[in-house]
């Protein structure tokens, strides 16, 4: 991922809050879809599309097409949305050890360094927002650690 800046304003995204969280969308919770184009834009539309990754435009759900075999490009406003397999994948570069845990409504995810050193602890409403969330996470520290040591 480039150290580059990606912004994006998806002009329905207020709107978009009054559906329910836990509406399942193509076996993603509405939640989750959000967080993919909202706060997680900048790796979501960086991340290749693989075979099965769901594609998601401007407009959730009207704008989510499957990913074949090649997969091809995204285009402008798109993103990938990110299986739980490769988030996994994705914390695991970022990780040495990655758990997530399931409770009676919600699930949590949390990452360790070699030393046993938390770097992520997060809870959310599913599995793959909880590891967004604790990917992200891990994403902006390490940026600000390597922007403070460039000062």
């Amino acid at each position: 991922m480039s150290s580059e800046i990606r912004m994006h304003r998806n002009p329905d995204i207020g709107t978009e809050r009054s559906r329910d969280p836990n509406e399942v969308i193509n076996g993603f919770a509405f939640s989750y879809l959000r967080l993919c184009r909202g706060h997680g834009y900048a790796l979501t539309s960086s991340l290749e599309p693989q075979p099965g990754d769901w594609i998601l435009g401007e407009r959730i759900p009207d704008d989510m097409r499957l990913a074949t075999d090649p997969p091809g490009t995204l285009q402008a406003g798109e993103i990938v949305v990110p299986s739980l397999t490769r988030l996994v994948h994705l914390l695991r570069q970022e990780a040495y050890s990655v758990v997530i845990d399931c409770y009676p409504d919600d699930f949590a995810c949390m990452c360790f360094n070699e030393d046993s050193f938390s770097l992520a602890n997060v809870v959310s409403r599913n599995p793959e927002e909880a590891a967004m969330r604790s990917l992200l996470f891990i994403l902006s520290e390490k940026k600000a650690q390597e922007a403070a040591a460039e000062q």
